[in-house]
């Protein structure tokens, strides 16, 4: 008993103490926006309105009005999303939305680019900006195009870039919290599955492995998809000038892996470079490795002029994430068995305070530009998502399904298959891949059970399923006539999803 009381009081401290530093951090960002908003008014953001609300919510959003009317609702850009420019430091752009989850208003009220202070007028960002006004969170957030193309300033690239992406993403943010525009709120995060690393896991694997696994995942864009995309924006002069080629010729072949991963890492860096890369990251800290060969480089140069690499930026949910050539190792190969040679390794290491979270999806984006005159470019971005592999993963629904097959060998793909089934498989062209996904089915022979279809069904459920085949069965395994495939629709049907 005092062992039991002593450990709730360490987990009550704790408790106590996150909350305290998720206070000052809220306090910090609310002081922020207030200070901002005392230098401007309230009807240069939302035309009528004459005052600005307290600060207050999860989110660091006071609300706008309009007398006693609410109108809208306005947030700084930097106190939701990375907005880190070429300088270095971040660009701080208040952003106001209307009721309906349009942007009404844009102001940049501090930054620290170069290339604005000393070469091209604010006016022409300030201009660039005014294009956002009116557009609908709703409609930015349920983009479905893979590619896209993107507006710039000649000579602000960066710049650009980031304050336009960090507009969209805090306003798709606040959106979503305060279900503006038919954007539903996230799910809390204690309402989903917890999910980790598994850290136990680090057999190396080689480079076929590692592809159908999906531990590494690879992007080709063809010459013929790159002019597509092109034509597609309607730009002109981007039009006349298509990249010259056989259309079904690679214009970049772009692979990404995260190698803070173990089984990842030491497949595709080496033992010796994932030990200096293990020994660089702090707790909860990770990295990717991004590889390719093409015709297109996803480095570009710019990163050796300003620090930063334009070309690519990882997203996930709503946050972004851009590197600089302090977060960057070049590395000569991959060195995972039976690889390829590459023109462009690249090692990226997140920032220390990065809140990114590698067990859940993400995005990498690629900036593809095209020169339409001797200093003018247009540019496209184009989105790969990346899904860690699950048996890269520890959760209480892989766990007990690690269990499930570790005690009926049946409910291994490829495992015991009745010679003299009493019926016959559903065709399962649907797409659906087996009872840890869409569709759980089973069959037990001699019970006349037929096709039990439980789309919610539990990994827990399954294995309960697994249980009453055995019992049904007189106990063996073997008299299971059919258990459906464990294994995604993208994995080799008899390679097994959990080992």
């Amino acid at each position: 008993m005092p062992m039991l009381k002593i450990k709730r009081s360490i987990w009550s401290t704790l408790a106590a103490v996150v909350s305290v530093f998720l206070w000052i951090a809220g306090a910090q960002a609310a002081a922020g926006l207030e200070r901002f908003l005392a230098k401007v008014p309230a009807g240069e953001m939302i035309a009528g309105a004459d005052r600005y609300g307290p600060v207050e919510g999860d989110l660091p959003v006071a609300g706008v009005f309009a007398g006693e009317r609410r109108v809208g609702q306005i947030f700084l850009n930097t106190d939701l999303n990375d907005a880190t420019g070429y300088s270095g430091k971040p660009i701080h752009v208040l952003v106001a939305l209307d009721g309906d989850g349009a942007i009404a208003g844009l102001k940049l009220v501090k930054h620290s680019e170069p290339i604005v202070l000393i070469g091209i007028p604010e006016r022409r960002i300030l201009e660039f900006m005014s294009r956002y006004i009116g557009l609908k969170v709703g409609d930015i957030a349920n983009r479905k195009d893979d590619a896209r193309s993107v507006d710039m300033i000649s000579g602000a690239t960066v710049t650009v870039l980031v304050i336009e992406d960090s507009i969209f993403r805090a306003a798709v943010k606040v959106a979503r919290h305060l279900g503006l525009g038919g954007l539903k709120p996230d799910r809390p995060v204690g309402s989903r599955e917890t999910r980790t690393i598994d850290l136990a896991r680090t057999a190396v694997m080689d480079w076929e492995t590692l592809l159908a696994e999906g531990a590494v995942k690879k992007r080709r864009l063809t010459i013929g998809e790159i002019n597509a995309a092109f034509e597609k924006a309607g730009n002109a002069e981007a039009i006349a000038r298509p990249e010259e080629g056989a259309a079904n010729a690679p214009f970049i072949d772009l692979y990404m892996a995260p190698v803070n991963v173990p089984a990842i890492g030491e497949s595709v860096l080496g033992k010796a470079e994932y030990k200096l890369l293990a020994d660089r990251l702090k707790p909860g800290q990770s990295a990717v490795a991004i590889f390719a060969n093409g015709r297109y480089s996803f480095k570009g140069s710019g990163y050796v002029r300003g620090g930063l690499f334009e070309r690519i930026q990882i997203i996930q949910g709503e946050t972004s994430y851009r590197f600089r050539d302090r977060d960057h190792k070049r590395l000569g190969e991959v060195l995972a068995d039976g690889a390829p040679y590459f023109k462009e390794v690249g090692l990226f290491v997140f920032p220390e305070k990065a809140d990114f979270d590698p067990t859940a999806a993400w995005r990498l984006q690629l900036l593809v530009q095209r020169a339409i005159g001797p200093i003018k470019k247009t540019f496209i971005t184009f989105e790969t998502t990346y899904r860690l592999a699950k048996l890269l993963l520890n959760s209480p629904a892989v766990q007990t399904l690690r269990w499930a097959q570790s005690r009926f060998p049946a409910l291994h793909p490829g495992g015991v298959v009745d010679s003299a089934p009493l019926m016959s498989s559903p065709p399962t062209g649907n797409g659906r891949a087996g009872l840890v996904h869409d569709a759980r089915r089973l069959v037990l022979r001699g019970i006349g059970a037929a096709w039990v279809r439980q789309p919610a069904a539990s990994a827990a459920t399954m294995a309960a399923m697994a249980v009453a085949a055995k019992r049904a069965s007189g106990g063996s395994a073997r008299d299971v006539s059919t258990i459906g495939t464990l294994a995604p629709s993208t994995m080799p049907a008899a390679r097994p999803l959990m080992k």
